[in-house]
């Protein structure tokens, strides 16, 4: 039956047909269940790394074609490619088969740039792969090979994808739970559905590891109005106290980014005075989008600062927040004598 799979696709691709055989070697895959990671506090931006999505699959510059074949089909005349903008290419027939063995291989090898934007317009426009690839997603094992394809079905903005994530959320099955909510994750800025799936499992599950995944889910605001953002804010502002210092410090950093008011100064406030370093950090960083912090918040900043045991990351963050702020004299010699002496302790 293999072989005879095979034979179909070398068939279907001599044809011109649209099949992407990928080459290359897996590489090491570090992003398990994400957690707050500010910048550089000396960089221009102070929004988290997770703000910017980052493709799963080895980066492969344009002009390297030395560990990954360049896609097969790219002449301009060629029926499928240049429909495959506008209209799915229904000139070419691929039967179930040869789109269920297209799919087995999609997220296996390292791709492209060029590659993952070509696959994205392909399953935008080619609903049975689609759905070959979905069926993949579902019963795939191996979390690196899911956030790959997470990844790849995100990029479509397909909000059919969402009530399948959320099957996979309610599964019962860990793996799948994380699978459905990494794609959750990728769907929540474009599709209101998925915050609703969010704020039921943040009020039901309690499991560190799961709100954390959950949480992760709400990094990018998106699309959301007014509305939405506080009733997301409403929702995760328990989480602030939960017991769990990874749970606490998700949650601060998803509050700073849904909420534009000044009463997160309470949540900021108890962050940069909590027991957990981490927690401390994000809090520190978090500071700086208030747009007038109160005097409580200015004087536990300085707290984070001019503590020389602190974590050196949270003093830096505590440092930036203050020096966005307008402070008073006394506090602004405050801040280069504390300033000063921390570049000193770091040389």
């Amino acid at each position: 039956m293999k072989t005879a799979l095979v034979v179909a696709s070398i068939a279907l691709v001599v044809g011109g047909g649209f099949f992407i055989w990928w080459q290359g070697n897996d590489s090491q895959d570090a992003d398990t269940i994400a957690v707050a990671v500010e910048p550089e506090p000396d960089s221009p931006t102070v929004e988290s790394r997770e703000e910017t999505p980052v493709s799963p699959f080895s980066s492969v510059s344009s002009a390297d074609e030395t560990s990954v074949e360049a896609p097969q089909v790219t002449t301009p005349n060629d029926p499928v490619v240049a429909k495959v903008d506008n209209t799915p290419a229904t000139d070419v027939k691929i039967s179930e088969e040869a789109l269920a063995w297209q799919a087995f291989d999609l997220g296996v090898a390292d791709i492209s740039d060029e590659q993952i934007a070509q696959l994205t317009l392909r399953l935008k426009n080619d609903p049975a792969f689609l759905q070959a690839v979905v069926s993949e997603f579902g019963v795939e094992t191996d979390p690196k090979r899911l956030k790959r394809l997470s990844y790849l079905l995100g990029a479509t903005k397909d909000s059919s994808l969402t009530p399948i994530a959320s099957d996979m959320v309610y599964s019962g099955n860990r793996v799948s739970q994380l699978a459905g909510l990494d794609l959750l994750k990728r769907m929540q800025p474009y599709d209101a559905s998925a915050r609703d799936v969010v704020m039921n499992l943040l009020t039901t599950d309690s499991e560190p590891e799961v709100l954390v995944a959950t949480l992760n889910v709400l990094v990018l605001p998106g699309e959301a109005t007014n509305a939405d953002k506080q009733a997301i804010v409403d929702h995760v502002l328990p989480l602030t106290n939960n017991d769990s210092a990874s749970v606490r410090q998700r949650s601060i950093s998803i509050i700073s980014q849904w909420s534009d008011d000044d009463t997160m100064s309470d949540v900021l406030l108890s962050g940069l005075n909590d027991v957990d370093e981490q927690v401390r950090k994000t809090a520190a960083y978090a500071s700086k989008k208030l747009s007038s912090p109160s005097a409580d918040v200015i004087e536990a900043l300085f707290g984070v600062l001019e503590n020389q045991n602190e974590l050196p990351r949270a003093r830096k963050g505590a440092r930036l927040s203050l020096q966005s702020q307008q402070l008073s004299e006394s506090n602004k010699v405050r801040l280069e004598t504390a300033d000063t002496q921390m570049r000193n302790q770091y040389k």
